[in-house]
């Protein structure tokens, strides 16, 4: 809870959007939303797409899966 609120007051995210980002931090390979206010900031805070749409994740899968 406490690095949501810091997520919360560093960044224009609701209570529980910050929670999802925090919770994410952990360890979480991809976010998947619908938000795109969520995924522009989260994709800016850690400077990669770490947060897509259900239908992006799905591409890019299907693009690893071609891959190997």
């Amino acid at each position: 809870m406490i690095s949501a609120y810091s997520i919360q007051t560093g960044f224009r995210l609701d209570p529980f959007n910050s929670i999802y980002y925090s919770v994410s931090r952990r360890g979480i390979d991809y976010i998947i939303s619908r938000d795109s206010d969520l995924m522009a900031i989260v994709n800016q805070a850690e400077r990669k797409r770490l947060a897509l749409t259900p239908e992006t994740f799905l591409e890019e899968i299907v693009k690893q899966d071609v891959a190997t």
